[in-house]
């Protein structure tokens, strides 16, 4: 996986699924365009969707 990428998840995680994309493109030195395409060919996901997975986990967990 290319670092950008764990970068990416790493950082979407620690918010559990909150942020904006712009901000996580930022911290990741990547245009949310980029961003987006990398992270869909990596995990499958879009960062839209893995934040939304996210989050859906963080609130069903007791």
């Amino acid at each position: 996986m290319r670092p950008e990428v764990a970068e990416a998840w790493a950082w979407l995680a620690r918010h559990r699924g909150a942020g904006t994309l712009g901000g996580l493109s930022r911290h990741v030195a990547l245009s949310e365009r980029r961003l987006t395409a990398l992270f869909r060919a990596e995990t499958g996901l879009s960062p839209k969707q893995a934040a939304r997975l996210m989050r859906f986990q963080h609130a069903k967990a007791p």
